[in-house]
């Protein structure tokens, strides 16, 4: 049975209902998940407490999973890292981060990150905002000497 697809704005992003990620799924399912992703780019799986494991089973569904694991950045054992201000152990301190693209310089082009929010702040308090943007829509939009150049 298929899973239902709410659009989050016109433009990017949509939450994937009737779906639990953290159960095994099958081809045809991995196949209607790529489809969402390269409509929507951003999938919103709201209220699944996933573990490591459920985590990257879902996140490869995009492709061949890259991680850091090396330096002081991660446990070179684990492919994924906590970024927090909260927990001690976080990356990053107590500050916020600022916009940014993950790996841009890497040469294995990402298709896809996963992001798994284990403490959100109440609604009406401020801040833990997540913004995304979409790179395919900014290129469809440049002039096309400039699309030529890039």
């Amino acid at each position: 049975m298929p899973f239902a697809i709410r659009p989050l704005t016109p433009f990017l992003g949509a939450e994937i209902l009737d779906f639990d990620p953290r159960e095994a799924f099958d081809a045809a399912k991995r196949a209607e998940l790529v489809a969402a992703l390269q409509e929507h780019r951003v999938l919103l799986f709201r209220a699944k407490p996933l573990n490591e494991e459920q985590q990257l089973r879902l996140t490869q569904v995009a492709g061949v999973l890259t991680y850091r694991g090396y330096g002081n950045y991660t446990d070179p054992n684990k492919k994924s890292s906590l970024v927090s201000n909260a927990h001690q152990e976080g990356l990053f301190g107590d500050g916020e981060l600022s916009f940014h693209s993950d790996l841009s310089f890497t040469p294995h082009i990402l298709k896809a990150r996963s992001l798994h929010a284990l403490i959100l702040p109440s609604y009406e308090d401020a801040g833990g905002e997540t913004l995304f943007s979409d790179v395919q829509a900014a290129y469809d939009e440049l002039d096309p000497e400039l699309k030529a150049k890039v």
